[in-house]
Parts: structure tokens; sequence; C-alpha cells
């Protein structure tokens, strides 16, 4: 009997160790897989969208940013250049026609994009006041 508690216990260690290994390629994620295997640019940039708002985001970015030598830096600025560039553009729509709906709607956006709540938070209240019916859950709940 003392001799099939050692069989018995790695038996046991193995089929625990298999059901682990087993939950764990079930569970693990595919965008991990990319980043670290592939090393695919486009699944760190999936990465990076899915943690922006946790604190973790900054080291992260650091991190990815240095790997990739300063690539997602420079993307991130071209970025917003494009995204001040949009925002004149619907400014001076929303000059030619103050009452429209849409162009509101795409510039509270657009000032969330970039990370100005407040304005984001006006433009979508004067959206509002055109038309009560519209929730744009994104807009809804806008926290400084």
């Amino acid at each position: 009997m003392r001799y099939l508690f050692l069989p018995t216990f790695v038996g046991i260690a193995l089929s625990v160790l298999l059901a682990l290994n087993i939950f764990a390629s079930q569970v693990y994620n595919p965008l991990l897989f990319k980043i670290i295997k592939l090393n695919d640019k486009n699944a760190v940039k999936q990465f990076l969208r899915s943690i922006e708002k946790t604190d973790a985001y900054a080291d992260q970015f650091d991190y990815f940013n240095n790997l990739y030598n300063d690539a997602f830096l420079k993307e991130t600025q071209q970025n917003k250049f494009s995204i001040s560039q949009e925002i004149q553009k619907y400014e001076g729509l929303l000059q030619t026609n103050p009452k429209s709906r849409d162009v509101l709607i795409k510039l509270a956006l657009l000032y969330l994009e970039q990370n100005e709540p407040r304005k984001a938070r006006t433009y979508y209240a004067q959206a509002k006041k055109i038309d009560p019916w519209i929730s744009i859950s994104i807009l809804e709940g806008i926290e400084e």
C-alpha cells in the first residue's frame, strides 16, 4: 500500500497539471499570443486600446513604444493632429448650420476622443436640445 502512494500522487499531480494546461490554453488570450510570438504591431495597438482607460496604460504604452522605436508616440501625435483638423472642419460646418444635430454630435465625439470631456458634454447637450430623443451611450455618461 505504501508503494502505491507515490505513483498515485504523481498521477494525480500530472492530471491536475494537464487540466490546468487545457484550461489555460482555452483562456489564453489570442491577442497576447500575437504580441509575444508573432511580434504583431497591430495586436499591440489593439491591446493598448483595450487598456487605455486603466492605470496600467501609461507604463504599457511606454514599454511598447520603446520596443517599437517610438512608433506609437509618432502615431499618437499624428492622430491628435488629424483630430484637430477634423474639429476645425466641423467647427466651420457648425458656423454654416448651428442647429445641425449631426455636426454637434460629431464634435462631441471628437472632443471626447481628444480627452476634452467638458467641450464634449457642451456639444452633446446642444445636440440634445435640438433632438431630445438622441441617446449615444458613450456621450451620456461623460465625466470630467
